[in-house]
Formats: structure tokens, C-alpha cells, sequence
């Protein structure tokens, strides 16, 4: 009896970490393509799961972003990724669902993440990490964008987890919203870069950048505008 019970202890266990299990994916779709279509993924993304790990190698715009939520997502290659919503409504973008180690949301130097309006006003995304234990990186930049119709544009939210800009990393923003959760949550090391980039048109110009709760290193911040 002990041994049929060790055999399915270990089955168990085993089942356990089949199903934690994370799948890498990686973007084939070409420079422009729908998230949800499974063959601009490789291999074929036919059943996403929330430990997802997706990887963008080069630059790309993907359209239709949902809801989601995902293990990593994680940037190379120089690679300038847009996310663009999928119409109808605001979305939420969860990044460090069960990630059990290394960093959940990372944009190196040289690679760039683009938060752009969907096909209405209305298609905003926050991106945000999903637990308190997740990381994000950037020593690349993140881009809020927005439009001259909607000066709000989309939101980046450091409530959870700890998103750190470096040294060669920055922020571009052009409308929308950078939520701190502290400033143990939302770091600005030395030399990192906040670039205000107002939007001047028929439309007036861009809301005003506010400087969310975060650590910054005030003496070596560098701040822009354009």
C-alpha cells in the first residue's frame, strides 16, 4: 500500500509541474499581425495559457491585443514592439502569471515598447505585472502613446512588482498614464530618461506629464521635452 501511495504522490507531482509547465513563443507574424491569430506564433500559439512566455525578436505592430495575461514577455534584437488593443474596449495586459524566476517583463537597450491606441479612442491598454514578486526591465524605453483625439492614451501601472528603468532606459510620453506604486515599486536609476513628447495640433496639446510615487535619482534624471 505504501508503495501504490508513493507511486501516486509522484504522479500527482508530476502532473503538478506538467501543468505549471511555461511555453515559449516566439513572433513569426511579419512586421504587422493580429495577436490571436495562432500562426503568427511558433510554435502555433492554437492554446494560449497564462504562463505563457512571448518573445519579439524584431520590430513589430500586433493589432488586437485582449485581455490577457501571460508568464514573460520579453524583448530582443533591438526589436520596437507595438501593442495595439483589440476595438471595443479598454484592455488589460498581466505580465508575471506563475513566472517562477528571472525577470517577467524585460525591453533591453535597444529595443523599445509601444503602447498605441486600437482603431477607436476607447482601445486604451494598461500593461501592468501581475504579482507583487515580478520584475520589469527597462533598459530599452517604454512609449505611452496616444492621439490628437484622445490625449489620455494608455497606461503603464508600476502597483505591483518592481519596474526598474536604468541607465540607458526611459520613458516616452505622449498621453496616457504612469501609475507608481511607491518607491520601491517604480525606480529611476542614474541616467535613466523621462521624455515629454506634447502632441500640438488641431486638438491642443498633450496632458501634462505627472510625476507618479517612485524613487528617482533626482541629480542624474534626465528630463525632455519635444
Amino acid at each position: 500500500m505504501k508503495k501504490k501511495n508513493g507511486f501516486l504522490l509522484i504522479f500527482m507531482l508530476l502532473l503538478i509541474v506538467f501543468v505549471n509547465a511555461q511555453q515559449s513563443y516566439t513572433w513569426i507574424g511579419g512586421a504587422s499581425g493580429s495577436y490571436g491569430v495562432a500562426g503568427n506564433w511558433s510554435p502555433n500559439r492554437s492554446s494560449p495559457a497564462k504562463t505563457d512566455v512571448l518573445n519579439f525578436t524584431s520590430s513589430v505592430n500586433v493589432t488586437d491585443v485582449p485581455s490577457d495575461s501571460v508568464g514573460q514577455l520579453l524583448l530582443s534584437g533591438a526589436a520596437t514592439v507595438t501593442l495595439q488593443a483589440l476595438t471595443g474596449a479598454k484592455r488589460t495586459f498581466a505580465v508575471g502569471y506563475n513566472n517562477p524566476s528571472g525577470t517577467d517583463l524585460d525591453v533591453p537597450n535597444g529595443c523599445k515598447l509601444r503602447l498605441l491606441l486600437g482603431a477607436a479612442t476607447t482601445d486604451t491598454i494598461l500593461i501592468a505585472l501581475a504579482h507583487t514578486s515580478n520584475t520589469a526591465s527597462f533598459a530599452g524605453i517604454l512609449v505611452l502613446d496616444s492621439s490628437f483625439t484622445n490625449k489620455y492614451g494608455n497606461t503603464y501601472s508600476a502597483a505591483l512588482g518592481t519596474t526598474t528603468f536604468s541607465s540607458t532606459g526611459g520613458l516616452e510620453f505622449r498621453g496616457g498614464t504612469l501609475i507608481g506604486g511607491s518607491a520601491t515599486r517604480l525606480i529611476f536609476q542614474n541616467g535613466a530618461t523621462i521624455t515629454h513628447a506634447s502632441l500640438i495640433g488641431s486638438y491642443g496639446p498633450s496632458t501634462s506629464f505627472t510625476f507618479p510615487t517612485a524613487s528617482y535619482d533626482r541629480v542624474n534624471l534626465n528630463i525632455n521635452t519635444q
